[in-house]
């Protein structure tokens, strides 16, 4: 059973990649079986620099997104008492090579 809270720090390698957020949390902790939760929060890392990162559904690029980050800014999510957040369909894309996220997140 993964930890709850779950938290991680997760690559994004390159720029030209669209990252499904559930399938990123799965390579870095294969145990983690749930893919919805109460709360989310990822952070865009505080060495990110100029770079950007943009949060959205499976078309998310550069100009189509949800929410945009700059280095050390977070973004979160909280549905109280209910696991509704889907981790399956937010996508991250960064306008910079080698980036990471830090990724935490709470079932109920």
């Amino acid at each position: 059973m993964p930890s709850n809270p779950w938290m991680k720090s997760l690559a994004l390698a390159s720029h030209t990649i669209r990252y499904n957020l559930f399938t990123l949390m799965q390579a870095a902790d294969p145990t983690l079986k749930y893919s919805q939760c109460s709360k989310l929060q990822i952070q865009f890392d505080k060495n990110a620099q100029a770079a950007n990162l943009f949060i959205g559904n499976e078309d998310v690029t550069p100009t189509v997104y949800g929410v945009s980050l700059v280095a050390t800014q977070a973004f979160g999510i909280e549905e109280a008492g209910k696991n509704i957040i889907n981790l399956e369909q937010i996508w991250l894309v960064s306008d910079t090579d080698a980036q990471t996220i830090h990724v935490t997140v709470g079932v109920t």
